[in-house]
């Protein structure tokens, strides 16, 4: 029976050096041995699960493909929506019934004051975002979602 590794990219993980970089050649390298197929590799395989991903939103259900291959798939896009914790249990659910009981799952945690440095200077930095770090990172009595900037 053929194996599937889901890579569940959590924010500032190196999420996307893993799928550009990492898990192409893995699947490169076992392709000569097992077959492991990286979903992004395969074009029918990447509008099936780019489908997937988008049928979590709208609570559509979709049946497994039946793979004759061992399978890796990474997204972001598997763990909740726009990266809100409310939504991690019922994606969760959503992606056991989907994926499968035997689905090996592959997370990485960041620690959470290096996540919230990463996050900032992203915005900073590569977004040309400049926020005071004060009102980037806000007191809880400070705190409101009216607001259009990212803050934390």
């Amino acid at each position: 029976m053929p194996e599937k590794f889901i890579h569940i990219g959590l924010s500032k993980t190196a999420s996307r050096t893993l799928q550009h970089f990492v898990f192409p050649k893995i699947s490169e390298i076992c392709s000569n041995k097992n077959k492991l197929i990286y979903y992004q590799n395969d074009k029918k395989l990447k509008n099936y699960y780019y489908n997937y991903f988008n049928s979590l939103v709208f609570d559509k259900k979709y049946k497994d493909l039946n793979h004759k291959h061992d399978l890796l798939v990474s997204s972001d896009r598997l763990w909740s929506f726009r990266g809100d914790p409310y939504y991690v249990e019922e994606y969760a659910k959503k992606n056991l019934y989907f994926f499968g009981a035997n689905t090996k799952i592959i997370i990485f945690i960041r620690n959470p004051i290096d996540f919230l440095s990463s996050s900032y200077l992203q915005s900073c930095i590569y977004e040309s975002n400049y926020i005071e770090p004060e009102i980037f990172f806000l007191k809880k009595k400070f705190y409101t979602e009216k607001t259009s900037i990212p803050k934390f």
